[in-house]
Parts: C-alpha cells; sequence; structure tokens
C-alpha cells in the first residue's frame, strides 16, 4: 500500500530506504465513507494526506446552496488544507470523501519529527506549496477557455471522476460557461 505513497514523494525528494521507512511508519490508514469529512469548517487541519482510494472535494459555502470547490482530488493526490495546516487556525472550508476512500495521512508534529530527525524531510514541504498553487478558481486572469484547457492538459482524470457542476466550481465558472466552452473545444 505505500508504494504508490513512496513513487509520489520519490517526484519531490530522494529518500533512503531508511527515510523512506521514517515515513511511512508514520503514516496512519484511514477509511472514511462517502459524504464523510475529513475536515469540517472550524477545525484545524493537522494532517496532509495521501489519497489511495476514493475522490474528495475542498469547498466552502458561500450559501446553504452553494458551494465553491477549492481542490478536486482523485487518487495519487496529496490533500489538505494548507491555509489551516500551515497557521494552526481553523479552516473556513470542508474537505469531504465524495465516495468512500482510503487516505494514509502523517500528522504536522509527525513532519516537524521528521525534519528533526534530517534535513532531507524538509523536501515534503512541496507538498504544501502544490497544495497552495494548485487552484483554478482562484485564476481571474485566464479565460474559461484557458483554465479547461489547463484541466485537461493536467488533470484530465478529474473530468472522469466528478459531476460537471463541481468541475465549472473548481474553475471558477458556471455550469453554463463550462458547458459553452466544452462544445467550443469539441467542434
Amino acid at each position: 500500500m505505500h508504494t504508490q505513497v513512496l513513487q509520489s514523494l520519490s517526484k519531490i525528494g530522494h529518500y533512503n530506504e531508511t527515510e523512506q521507512s521514517q515515513i511511512t511508519d508514520r503514516l496512519e490508514e484511514a477509511n472514511v465513507g462517502a459524504g464523510e469529512y475529513l475536515l469540517s469548517e472550524g477545525e484545524v487541519c493537522r494532517h496532509f494526506s495521501f489519497l489511495d482510494k476514493g475522490l474528495v472535494g475542498h469547498y466552502y459555502r458561500t450559501s446553504e446552496l452553494e458551494q465553491v470547490n477549492i481542490h478536486l482530488w482523485k487518487p495519487g493526490d496529496w490533500v489538505l488544507d494548507h491555509q489551516s495546516f500551515t497557521s494552526r487556525k481553523p479552516s473556513v472550508n470542508r474537505i469531504v470523501c465524495v465516495e468512500e476512500s482510503t487516505v494514509l495521512r502523517i500528522s504536522i508534529d509527525s513532519l516537524h519529527e521528521l525534519i528533526g530527525i534530517s534535513p532531507t524531510f524538509f523536501s515534503l514541504g512541496r507538498i504544501l506549496e502544490a497544495a497552495a498553487t494548485n487552484s483554478y478558481h482562484q485564476d481571474i486572469k485566464s479565460s474559461p477557455e484557458e483554465k479547461y484547457r489547463r484541466l485537461l492538459d493536467k488533470e484530465p482524470g478529474l473530468l472522469q471522476h466528478f459531476p460537471l457542476k463541481q468541475i465549472a466550481s473548481y474553475l471558477g465558472m458556471t455550469p453554463e460557461t463550462l458547458s459553452r466552452v466544452r462544445k467550443k473545444i469539441s467542434l
């Protein structure tokens, strides 16, 4: 089960066998049902998690009926609320499992412990950096077509797993705009 985690980590740094064991020994497995939260609004994000199986969404509510998707994660992605995790303040967002999911998570305390063992583990911070910069809805400079093309290029798997309404919210556009863009691109 740790094979995928170690493959993901090999993309951000080089870890020898001892260091790999130090990381995997600190991973906690959690099986989470569809509709259950990994993080609720008002909680502090104390872990970052590797999504081994399932689908997870990260969002905030603008009203009782409307949500804005910040991130959509599929297996192989790292899941966290960057702002809450780094500031250790309560989140204004929610992280919910869209379907039954399995995550392997590591706590911020374990991360600090690893960094205390070896400076090599500072490279784990790249997971945090990626979480902070991978947000389409904050991209106000790109056109809807540019956002959709970038999604097709970088994360095409999301289109296979999430409803178009969630994809539209993730891209910062209405479902109608997404429909027009998809139609235009497919011509």
